[in-house]
């Protein structure tokens, strides 16, 4: 599925827009560029889990472990449905969004039912696809927006920017004041990680951002010529 982000040159950002452009040199597009590399970065930001940085990598991952562990062990001594796929375990165990221990956890007895149904390989396997997953949804939201060619976004973690350079697309439109930006991201499952009310929250954020950054970039310009 393609979601899109369009920033377009709306009326508030007009003055701001104009002094950038007479300012730098550098036209009204490039201001809207400025606001779009802000909402690419938002928008990677509010791809589940929330952030970019390390330590919320290793949190997320340390999460994932827990549940799909949880899951496997459920699937293994009958507690849900049997199956052979460690993603159907996972789906089946999941209620509200999260996979629930069992009341009073796993007992020892419970090992008595095993009927080693996915391996431990196979559940490694899935676990390391998940936090994949995660890491490319969020490097296409970077990949679309540093493609602009106005900045690198910073404070991304190396578990998200090993995956950059795939599955995005940026696509610029109109001139000066009509100008126009699209970003997508092109990963097949990015519906199940980001909600749209989560992308026009990362679009408000990224709009305010830009506006700020260009902003303080109008006011180093006009400190140059006093």
């Amino acid at each position: 599925m393609k979601m899109s982000a369009k920033l377009i040159g709306a009326s508030e950002l007009k003055r701001t827009l104009d002094k950038f452009s007479q300012l730098t040199g550098k036209g009204v597009e490039r201001g809207i560029d400025e606001m779009a590399l802000s909402s690419a970065r938002a928008l990677a930001m509010k791809v589940q889990p929330y952030g970019l940085t390390s330590a919320k990598g290793a949190k997320f991952q340390k999460n994932i472990e827990a549940q799909v562990t949880a899951a496997w062990f459920m699937v293994n001594t009958g507690i849900i449905p049997a199956t052979n796929s460690m993603e159907q375990a996972h789906k089946s165990a999941r209620r509200q969004g999260r996979v629930r221990i069992p009341k009073g956890g796993f007992k020892r007895s419970m090992w008595k039912t095993w009927r080693d149904l996915i391996s431990e390989p196979d559940r490694d396997a899935y676990i390391q696809q998940q936090i994949r997953k995660a890491g490319r949804a969020k490097a296409s939201w970077i990949t679309a927006g540093e493609s602009l060619g106005v900045g690198k976004i910073s404070g991304v973690a190396q578990w998200i920017r090993r995956h950059v350079g795939s599955y995005s697309g940026t696509t610029r439109m109109g001139k000066m004041l009509r100008a126009k930006v699209e970003l997508a991201n092109k990963t097949p499952y990015i519906s199940n990680l980001q909600k749209s009310s989560e992308i026009k929250s990362a679009l408000a954020t990224g709009r305010k951002n830009g506006l700020k950054r260009m902003k303080i970039i109008i006011a180093a310009e006009l400190k140059k010529i006093k």
